[in-house]
């Protein structure tokens, strides 16, 4: 693997990357706080103009990611180009929110992917306790989705493909991988296919994959609230529902996480859908999905205690609903 660019080759970099914005005169970097399964610096870019520009690197180098992140992440879930491409193809196909890419450095044979993006404002949505500010962020995914659902045919190859296999192969890892799985979980799990059905029945658009409150910056400052996702490892083409599940996953009262959701559907009007309960019923699925995806994901690894939740319990809780409710 190349190790992280010395200080006199980042400046080579980074001179490429900002050609257009012209000759850098200094620069300074810093590693960032917010950094989870990959390397991330902050950098602060003097211009020879004298403005100045704050980004952030990112390093998706496959030997760079963390120990915690390599027990967690399936290996095949692993693309680092999957990201790069995500902040070429599919990011710009909505101009307000999401950060401004300003290019990637790529040496394949080397193992070396650097990604260079805009520094955003404002604080992980998680922080904000404002029912307001997540169904302004609602309604601002019902608007990315409705955006790209044309693009779905064109996305690139790197992103991951919600289809039969995908979910098939998410209940075969959950019986594979949980521990102590209570018998209507794993009947939940072999009998799979008549809720994934139901999922590949939705509209397809290109989504986010992990859209969950700490991959997801706002900034409240001004009249309109920025809503800027970070984090594009897992960028698929799939059910917008799975990016809403993920913005309401964790312990909301059912009355503020059907806020939030409804400020989603009222969005993007759908004949899809059909009314309000049937949508609901429909995000149920997506919830039930994600709870299989938290088992499945790996059993060398735990979440931390913060994180940690009880995801079985919840979906055989979402299983039961969703058949009362057919």
């Amino acid at each position: 693997m190349k190790p992280r660019p010395t200080d006199a080759e980042l400046g080579e970099i980074l001179q490429r990357i900002l050609k257009s914005a012209g000759p850098i005169s200094r620069f300074e970097r810093t590693p960032s706080l917010y950094a989870s399964s990959y390397p991330l610096e902050e950098l602060t870019i003097s211009l020879s103009d004298g403005r100045v520009l704050k980004l952030m690197m990112k390093d998706v180098s496959p030997d760079s990611l963390s120990e915690d992140a390599q027990l967690a992440k399936p290996v095949f879930l692993r693309d680092p180009w999957r990201e790069i491409e995500a902040y070429l193809h599919v990011v710009p196909l909505i101009n307000d929110g999401p950060p401004k890419f300003y290019g990637s450095e790529v040496d394949e044979p080397a193992g070396r992917f650097l990604i260079f993006i805009e520094k955003l404002p404002g604080v992980e949505l998680f922080q904000v306790g404002d029912l307001n500010v997540w169904k302004a962020v609602a309604r601002w995914l019902a608007r990315f989705h409705l955006t790209t659902v044309p693009a779905v045919s064109s996305a690139p190859s790197q992103l991951i493909r919600y289809d039969a296999y995908w979910y098939r192969i998410w209940a075969q890892r959950a019986l594979q991988t949980a521990q102590n799985l209570s018998p209507p979980a794993r009947e939940i799990m072999e009998n799979y296919d008549q809720f994934a059905q139901r999922l590949l029945g939705l509209p397809q658009s290109c989504i986010h994959g992990e859209f969950y409150a700490s991959n997801v910056l706002v900034d409240s400052q001004t009249n309109a609230i920025r809503v800027g996702p970070v984090d594009w490892e897992m960028a698929a083409v799939g059910p917008g529902l799975i990016d809403l599940a993920a913005l309401v996953a964790g312990n909301w009262t059912d009355a503020k996480r059907t806020a939030i959701a409804l400020a989603y559907f009222e969005e993007w009007k759908s004949a899809e859908w059909g009314d309000s309960a049937n949508f609901l019923w429909l995000l149920d699925h997506a919830r039930l999905h994600l709870d299989i995806q938290c088992l499945g994901w790996s059993n060398r690894w735990q979440p931390p205690r913060d994180h940690r939740h009880d995801w079985m319990n919840e979906m055989i809780s979402l299983a039961e609903r969703i058949g009362r409710n057919p």
